[in-house]
């Protein structure tokens, strides 16, 4: 008899699916519902991870329960719940229980990325914004209107199997998960609080208050607490005055040869690869630094959650030019649109059309709204490129692009259109595009090759002495208090 059998009297074992959370017989390979891959029991076990959790509790359940039929409220109750958990799987987090009118969910188990944090306060964030407008709704038509409460904290955790012979669901345990708990608790209605460890690896990327710290049951000394603000604009991210790079003078001096042909009006294309902590980002805002006076910097970063979102890293950069967050009001974003296009093409009344498409507008114009999907694409990637150029009339223009190999198929397409609109540009177009990517390069798309070139720069490990300044620097150190081993 299997032994999965055997622990239970012939009877199978269950357990739930880490990726969908249905029940399937122990021993499973694969799950059968949703064909994701089960980790074995005995791995599961012990796996220590650094996992984000979430909490979200409604409020206004129970007074929505004394006045509604119990099956008005079930129908209500599983609507704002599938609006709700669709955000965390969206951002690649899976929901780990249902606890009444309160979710746990988790992100960074089973499934790690390295920006856990960060999806998990996208996420929650996003849920904030279709919960409010589900409260809308249903407050026009019952009177009665939810919000929630949602708390997040990032730790160490044990994630495996936990429960009897009959029944073990795949979870997460530890304080981690309490005090995820606690900052669920003392959120307030309609918002998100945070600890430190989930603030600190996500504020390059919200805006938060700093809130009066906490007591909380079983912590000798008062919690770090934040509440979210809301996302940063998606700006090019400041450039610091005073940035040090150690062991790249030979890759900063090739980037200032290319920035000095750009700038004379011959368009340049870099490509800077290096692998993960091997200094790619340190470097360009070095370079970008040095240039800033000089340049019209615009830049955007593709997101790892967002290669199947069309546009992504167009949408961002375009955004970033009209210094707006993520979630903004399409009406707002399209008045930024206008406002921003009308004193550079004040004759082109199509021109905000035409790029509204990359930001998920409705076009305006008859003549656009009969346009195929494809007709839209190019016509928009043609209306952004036009905007490059004619920037660059005005001084020189870096464009700045980071994490390249999650980028999405489209932008990649409108990438590839630039740079041949620049290869064949006439003289004087003094433009930059600066790229980072990874060496493995994870892009599921031909080369960006075309009549403008890459200058490829690959960043290769430190050499021991500069590895050594690097470590100095970093800890605020001299050469001469390091040991030579």
């Amino acid at each position: 008899m299997p032994a999965d059998l055997q622990a239970n009297g012939g009877r199978p074992i269950v357990i739930s699916c880490p990726g969908c959370r249905q029940r399937i017989a122990a021993g499973s390979r694969f799950c059968t519902f949703c064909g994701a891959k089960i980790p074995d029991a005995s791995e599961a076990v012990a796996d220590r991870r650094i996992v984000t959790v979430l909490f979200i509790d409604v409020s206004g359940f129970t007074a929505m329960s004394e006045q509604l039929d119990p099956e008005a409220v079930s129908h209500i109750i599983n609507d704002f719940f599938h609006v709700l958990v669709d955000p965390i799987y969206r951002y690649g987090g899976v929901v780990d229980k249902y606890i009444g009118d309160a979710i746990m969910a988790l992100f960074g188990a089973p499934v790690a990325h390295e920006d856990d944090p960060e999806r998990a306060v996208r996420a929650a964030w996003e849920m904030q914004v279709s919960a409010q407008e589900f409260s809308l709704n249903l407050e026009r038509q019952t009177g009665i209107g939810l919000k929630v409460r949602i708390g997040l904290n990032t730790g160490l955790v044990v994630a495996g199997a936990v429960g009897g012979s009959q029944r073990a669901d795949y979870t997460v345990i530890g304080d981690t998960v309490n005090l995820a708990q606690r900052m669920e608790a003392n959120a307030r209605p309609g918002k998100i609080l945070v600890t430190s460890e989930t603030y600190h690896p996500t504020k390059h990327a919200f805006l938060f208050d700093p809130l009066a710290p906490i007591t909380v049951k079983g912590k000798s000394e008062p919690v770090e607490v934040y509440e979210v603000v809301g996302p940063r604009p998606r700006a090019f991210r400041a450039v610091e005055d005073d940035i040090r790079v150690v062991g790249r003078d030979a890759e900063l001096e090739r980037l200032e040869d290319a920035w000095r042909r750009a700038k004379a009006g011959k368009p340049q294309a870099v490509l800077l690869s290096g692998d993960v902590g091997q200094g790619k980002s340190a470097l360009s805002r070095r370079f970008l630094s040095a240039i800033r006076p000089d340049a019209r910097i615009h830049g955007a970063r593709c997101l790892s959650y967002e290669q199947q979102t069309a546009y992504a890293l167009v949408g961002n950069l375009l955004l970033g030019c009209l210094e707006l967050p993520e979630f903004a009001p399409s009406a707002q974003i399209a008045a930024h649109l206008r406002q921003f296009l009308s004193g550079i093409f004040p004759d082109d009344a199509g021109l905000a059309d035409r790029l509204g498409h990359l930001l998920g507008l409705q076009p305006e114009r008859p003549d656009m709204r009969s346009l195929s999907p494809r007709q839209l694409r190019t016509s928009a990637f043609l209306a952004l490129n036009d905007l490059i150029v004619r920037l660059a009339s005005q001084g020189p223009v870096v464009l700045s692009l980071e994490d390249l190999h999650w980028a999405d198929d489209a932008s990649l397409e409108w990438i590839r259109s630039l740079l041949d609109r620049l290869g064949g540009a006439a003289s004087d177009c003094p433009v930059m595009v600066l790229i980072q990517a990874r060496p493995d390069n994870e892009l599921h798309a031909p080369e960006l090759d075309g009549p403008l070139a890459f200058m490829t720069i690959a960043l290769r490990p430190l050499d021991k002495a500069s590895s050594l300044d690097l470590g100095a620097m970093l800890l605020g150190a001299t050469l001469g208090a390091l040991s030579p081993q």
